[in-house]
């Protein structure tokens, strides 16, 4: 199968800034069905959503607290606590660059719009 288009992948510190990007690609012509918008991460899960105290309940792992991370094991927790991130003296946040925008533009001189677009927006493509 042969897919027409150049790929263009630009990551986002922010995702207010992720979805002001879109807007300006579909804004400027983009077809929403050509693009996509994920959160991404090196650790499992969705995140945390709610606050723990970890003073007055259950946390299972100090990844869980720190990091967001959903562990399946004692031992995954222990292997993922062990990352700098999660002692909070790691000089970069774990969630650095968490947003990534995927864009098919149809050729060469449309994807260089859409890359200007995004840079405006602050994405690294």
């Amino acid at each position: 199968m042969r897919v027409e288009g150049r790929t263009i992948l630009a990551y986002f510190h922010d995702p207010g800034r992720a979805k002001e990007a879109w807007r300006a690609l579909v804004d400027a012509g983009f077809r929403e069905e050509d693009m996509q918008l994920d959160r991404i991460s090196r650790y499992p899960g969705a995140g945390t959503e709610v606050y723990q105290n970890p003073q007055v309940g259950r946390v299972g792992s100090l990844a869980r607290l720190t990091l967001g991370a959903n562990v399946g094991s004692d031992d995954a927790g222990i292997l993922l606590a062990a990352d700098p991130s999660a002692s909070g003296l790691a000089d970069t946040r774990p969630a650095e660059m968490a947003w990534l925008l995927a864009l098919v533009a149809p050729d060469d001189q449309t994807a260089e719009r859409a890359r200007e677009i995004l840079r405006q927006y602050g994405g690294l493509i």
